[in-house]
């Protein structure tokens, strides 16, 4: 519960993540290995991100003077198996700066 997930349902579906943020969106993020949907959610936890078949996939959750995230699926297995694909990279700074993190 200290990432805000109560729950989670393992899926071999060929899902992908989008995330909609204030300092960007990123659509179609790979995941290829560990797809978890998000069913049950502490209150207060935000949704970030979600699957491609809408259920949760990316959240945020504060945690005392902290925040913690946490995502349902590996980014660096698809990050290393596309290659070029930098996205998930670019999604980290962006969810990053969106929360006011350094």
């Amino acid at each position: 519960e200290i990432f805000g997930v109560k729950g989670f349902s393992p899926t071999a579906e060929p899902l992908t993540i989008d995330v909609q943020l204030k300092h960007g969106s990123f659509r179609g993020l790979p995941a290829l290995v560990r797809r978890l949907r998000l069913t049950e959610l502490v209150d207060g936890t935000e949704v970030l991100g979600r699957w491609s078949d809408g259920s949760p996939a990316v959240v945020s959750r504060l945690l005392g003077r902290g925040r913690a995230i946490y995502v349902g699926t590996d980014p660096y297995t698809a990050s290393v198996a596309y290659g070029e694909d930098r996205r998930w990279g670019q999604c980290f700074r962006a969810i990053c700066e969106s929360l006011g993190m350094e």
